[in-house]
């Protein structure tokens, strides 16, 4: 898997990377050279952003100062690649704010990065829900959903609870748009099981 990541230093902040790269990750800068404060890569004249390459599995911020997060976040969320921040906050702390979509601990960056790409991970999750909200809507269904996604050994299944029952060419139009979808997660989207709560 191939990562980029920005830390605050290049050269002083090896935690992150190190991690990264013990667990088989392939890692790369955001940055040209020691300095995180500079420029992009992607800025630089004869150069291109690794992102525009599309290479680029995930893309990890672990610099110390997560305020400038937001600039990254725009990246990743242009090119769709998962946008993890490992800040240097204990895990039970790193809850995920606008610009990401996990935030860990960066001694959890390896966790965080694989529930990240995770077929039933917060990406996956949040598109699922954003398609069936999307679809209530067209149907001019009232009220609200929430999808839940779990893994059943290989495939992954979508659980529906709306607060009101659905008609079943609803329930019908929202079983493919759901596993449409989770085809961008998962190459067994087609035995992906959607069920209703009502």
């Amino acid at each position: 898997m191939k990562t980029m990541l920005i830390t605050t230093s290049q050269g002083s902040d090896k935690t992150a990377p190190d991690l990264l790269r013990s667990a088989g990750h392939t890692v790369v800068f955001c940055y040209p050279d020691q300095h995180a404060s500079r420029f992009c890569a992607g800025l630089g004249a004869g150069t291109t952003c690794r992102l525009e390459i599309g290479d680029i599995d995930i893309v990890v911020d672990a610099r110390t100062d997560s305020a400038t997060a937001a600039s990254l976040a725009d990246c990743a969320r242009y090119h769709g690649v998962p946008f993890v921040v490992a800040t240097p906050l204990p895990s039970e702390h790193g809850v995920p704010g606008p610009h990401a979509d996990v935030q860990c601990a960066v001694a959890d960056v390896v966790a965080g990065c694989a529930a990240v790409v995770s077929p039933t991970g917060p990406r996956s999750h949040r598109a699922v829900q954003e398609a069936a909200t999307r679809l209530l809507r067209h149907h001019g269904a009232t009220g609200e959903l929430t999808v839940t996604l779990r893994a059943r050994q290989r495939e992954i299944d979508a659980f529906v609870t709306p607060e009101q029952p659905l008609p079943a060419p609803v329930r019908d139009a929202m079983r493919a748009v759901i596993r449409a979808t989770l085809a961008r997660y998962t190459p067994m989207w087609g035995y992906s099981q959607v069920h209703f709560s009502q």
